[in-house]
């Protein structure tokens, strides 16, 4: 996922009020909306490479993210949706080798509509208390033909971009 996946998100996403246009079709000025953070941005951008100017950048996005409320409410969705997530899989080590390391995944390189296969994953983690826990995942999901993001079994377009799904 990229910076683009996410503003295109947060900008389509109807609950979170980052719309351009408001429901009349005029342009949502609003200083903390979407709007004020694209200035932020394009602050970046129209500056050359210099230290004061990413500074500048910077200060204006963090202006941005610390008094926008509904900045704040993504935040609080992301806090939930991590504290929620099971544990990450086990990395493989140094001395496992490359072919261990890579069997059973799966790459998506978003050349074509693209079903990536359902692959579990188990991790053992032993409490305090001694007793050891058995934890799974299982995910099935399908790329985005046109911007390659990994959406839902269940969905026919797509999560970020809202075009169709195909084949």
């Amino acid at each position: 996922m990229t910076n683009f996946h996410i503003l295109a998100w947060l900008v389509n996403n109807d609950t979170l009020g980052l719309q351009i246009f408001n429901s009349e079709g005029k342009l949502n000025e609003d200083p903390y909306g979407i709007v004020g953070l694209l200035d932020a941005i394009a602050l970046r951008c129209s500056n050359n490479n210099n230290n004061d100017s990413i500074k500048q950048y910077e200060l204006a996005v963090k202006k941005w993210a610390s008094e926008s409320p509904i900045w704040a409410t993504v935040q609080e969705l992301a806090n939930a949706v991590v504290s929620d997530m099971p544990p990450s899989p086990p990395l493989p080590t140094q001395s496992d080798s490359y072919r261990s390391a890579l069997s059973g995944s799966s790459v998506s390189l978003g050349v074509g509509p693209t079903s990536v296969p359902k692959s579990t994953w188990s991790s053992q983690t032993t409490t305090p208390s001694g007793i050891t826990e058995q934890r799974n995942s299982e995910s099935s999901h399908w790329a985005c033909s046109h911007c390659t993001f990994h959406n839902s079994p269940d969905t026919d377009e797509c999560e970020m971009c809202r075009l169709p799904r195909r084949g």
